[in-house]
């Protein structure tokens, strides 16, 4: 099982499409423009800078944003929807590795009720409870926090052992 690890190795045939596993049972990831992502308009709304550099990631079929660091953003993270094991995360990891704006990937076990992994990148989160610390970290503008309109994942140190299942 995957924690608080680097981003693992997955087969990458091009930039647009990673493939983990047997290609009987593969599974694709793919990276589209930004505009393209679900969330789009929501995290245009909220974060404090520009989208520049954005990527939309496609698991499955619905495409979500990561966004960058650079500006008032210091870090960012993908939320990794609950398939059982790490596979989608590790082809998360691979298909923004090399990519301008995501350094240091890491993939860390995060359960939630739609999500067991977070892969993070740029400098480590805060550690503080303080959701406003942490949604400043992330780039969201003070409107957005002041209004408590933005998503994060748990903080790094509500890391819990098991299964998502």
């Amino acid at each position: 099982m995957m924690r608080d690890a680097p981003c693992l190795e997955a087969k990458q045939p091009d930039r647009g499409a990673v493939t983990v596993g047997p290609t009987s049972t593969s599974l694709s990831v793919t990276v589209l423009s930004a505009d393209d992502a679900y969330d789009y308009q929501l995290q245009a709304a909220q974060l404090a800078a520009p989208l520049a550099g954005s990527v939309a990631i496609r698991v499955f079929r619905i495409p979500f944003l990561a966004v960058p660091v650079g500006g008032p953003r210091h870090g960012g993270f993908y939320l990794v929807p609950d398939a059982g094991d790490h596979t989608i995360g590790t082809a998360v990891c691979a298909a923004l590795s090399g990519l301008h704006g995501f350094p240091q990937l890491r993939a860390r076990w995060a359960p939630a009720p739609d999500y067991c992994y977070v892969i993070e990148w740029g400098a480590e989160p805060p550690t503080d409870h303080d959701e406003a610390v942490r949604a400043r970290f992330y780039g969201y503008s003070e409107q957005a926090i002041r209004a408590g309109r933005f998503t994060l994942p748990p903080p790094p140190r509500s890391r819990v052992p098991g299964s998502c299942t």
